[in-house]
């Protein structure tokens, strides 16, 4: 049976303890707050984005993660002997799975699935998506899907 890197952006907020305990790789997006910049749930947590969002004047964007990001993961997971499975924020609200796609391209024999999730049970706007995803409703769907790839 083959192993399974499970990989998404930071956009779900994951909670620590699923990431540690199933694996997963999360890859950050990048937080642009005014003239500075920040790698979400690296330099920046949840609980200081929410803290300055209600006191800061200047309202925060993000950026999706560099290809050479995902291309240096893709290649690392794919050398320990790893297929992955990306699973990043919908195309129509990021432009993350495009980052993702490309690196995808540059490891043509690397076993490589990109696929798109959407926040909440509708789409909805970037402004809305931070806004009801802040505990990571998504992660609750993680540890099914990942009984499923990885069965002990």
């Amino acid at each position: 049976m083959s192993k399974v890197a499970i990989v998404t952006d930071s956009s779900p907020n994951i909670p620590e303890h699923l990431i540690k305990e199933y694996h997963i790789h999360v890859i950050p997006l990048n937080v642009i707050w005014g003239d500075e910049s920040y790698y979400d749930g690296i330099e920046i947590t949840n609980t200081e984005f929410y803290t300055r969002l209600e006191t800061d004047k200047v309202m925060p964007s993000t950026s999706q993660p560099s290809v050479a990001a995902f291309e240096v993961l893709f290649r690392s997971l794919y050398q320990d002997g790893y297929e992955i499975l990306g699973s990043f924020l919908s195309e129509e609200l990021s432009g993350t799975i495009s980052s993702a796609t490309q690196a995808k391209k540059m490891l043509p024999e690397a076993t490589i699935e990109i696929v798109n999730y959407y926040p909440t049970t509708e789409k909805s706007s970037k402004t809305k998506v931070g806004m009801e995803i802040p505990n990571g409703r998504i992660s609750l769907l993680l540890p099914i899907a990942l009984r499923f790839l990885n069965p002990s």
